[in-house]
């Protein structure tokens, strides 16, 4: 990133940027009530009951500067129309409830879903609990062969405690962390699993954080997670490139490094956009092959409004190559994102809604644009 750009340098800036949309979607928001694992019956809803819950997650400790600004605004629970405008055409999108047991009928990504205390995976019209953990499972990742790997948090004092939970694959031998902290990717290199994490504080390298080499153990150096004023929350690994999402002072940086640890200039969200203003940009994840970039802007506090949030919350996708904004979304009023993950057409957007983790699925890929409620899931989600 050049170090005359705006918000791209946390001590600059103050210019901004105009994009236009160009594609139509299928959004999905998941949001199905389930009961526990051990009942077989169906209510009188017509919802399966087959399922164990899925509860909303405790979230993370956050850096300095809280990644999640808030508004105070709250999504609806009964059907709506929004609208989302192209380039090429514009039009309505309207909200659909499904009840789980026609789940199959639909088209939709496996994901996982952590929350409190379980983790679980959504696919083919159903969920499936995979295992449970001691504490709070903050975010759970899968490799292609369905390897699960969860961050945990035990809250026995403070800092929080992490560890990682592998699922799966009794013959996995992996070179985890000693003392881990947050998980903020697992992706495959080469064939070979990796993850981004940061080193927890009982490390003599607390404060910095890592792509690891599951294999070997090796790990290279990304920089400093954590310092004074700065808190990196977010991380991306497509292709050979890792997209960094961190807050800096009054504002918010996305920035590239190359998995061989060096700094990369990619065009960013964050190069020229106002300091200390809205909207509040992040997270960002990179598609598989690191050909785009998904990220949401979020209602941010300015100097104007100081306890006030103003904005959207929109999902974008830019292309990393030239810089050009490929889909720029409404995604509806939330109080706050937690998650993104992005496998270059779907993207899973965790948004807290009325104090709970809740899952929103969009289709990148479809012609169409239309949301669909899928009763009441609950949990951080992560593409599987």
């Amino acid at each position: 990133m050049s170090s005359d750009s705006g918000r791209g340098d946390p001590s600059c800036g103050d210019t901004d940027g105009t994009f236009v949309r160009v594609s139509r979607l299928l959004i999905i928001v998941a949001v199905a009530t389930l009961v526990a694992a051990a009942c077989s019956a169906e209510d009188g809803s017509g919802v399966s009951t087959e399922s164990a819950p899925i509860t909303a997650s405790t979230p993370p400790s956050t850096p300095p500067s809280s990644p999640n600004p808030t508004t105070t605004t709250s999504m609806p629970a009964t059907t709506t129309t929004t609208a989302a405008t192209t380039t090429t055409t514009g039009g309505p999108s309207t909200s659909t409830t499904v009840p789980q047991y026609s789940w199959d009928t639909l088209v939709l990504p496996p994901f996982l879903l952590a929350g409190d205390g379980l983790v679980s995976r959504v696919a083919d019209g159903g969920v499936e609990v995979l295992t449970g953990v001691d504490g709070t499972a903050a975010r759970a990742f899968a490799t292609s062969t369905g390897v699960v790997l969860v961050d945990e948090i035990i809250e026995l004092d403070f800092p929080q405690v992490h560890q990682y939970l592998v699922h799966g694959d009794g013959g996995t031998d992996w070179m985890l962390p000693d003392d881990p902290g947050h998980l903020l990717d697992l992706v495959e290199i080469g064939g070979i699993p990796h993850i981004v994490y940061v080193a927890g504080d009982e490390s003599p390298d607390a404060g910095l954080f890592f792509l690891r080499d599951l294999l070997s153990g090796a790990d290279v150096g990304l920089g400093t997670a954590y310092e004074s004023e700065y808190g990196v929350y977010a991380a991306s690994v497509g292709g050979r490139l890792i997209a960094i999402s961190a807050v800096a002072d009054l504002t918010e940086v996305i920035l590239f490094h190359g998995t061989d640890g060096e700094p990369v200039e990619r065009p960013s969200p964050t190069d020229d956009l106002a300091y200390h203003s809205p909207p509040f940009v992040g997270p960002a994840e990179l598609s598989p092959d690191g050909s785009l970039l998904a990220y949401i802007e979020q209602p941010d506090p300015s100097p104007e409004s100081p306890g006030l949030a103003t904005g959207d919350t929109t999902l974008i996708i830019l292309e990393m190559e030239t810089g050009a904004e490929d889909l720029r979304l409404p995604i509806g009023e939330v109080d706050g994102i937690e998650a993104l993950d992005y496998d270059g057409r779907w993207v899973a957007v965790t948004a807290t809604i009325d104090e709970s983790s809740v899952p929103i699925l969009v289709d990148t890929g479809s012609p169409a644009l239309e949301i669909i409620r899928l009763g009441d899931l609950r949990g951080v989600a992560s593409l599987a």
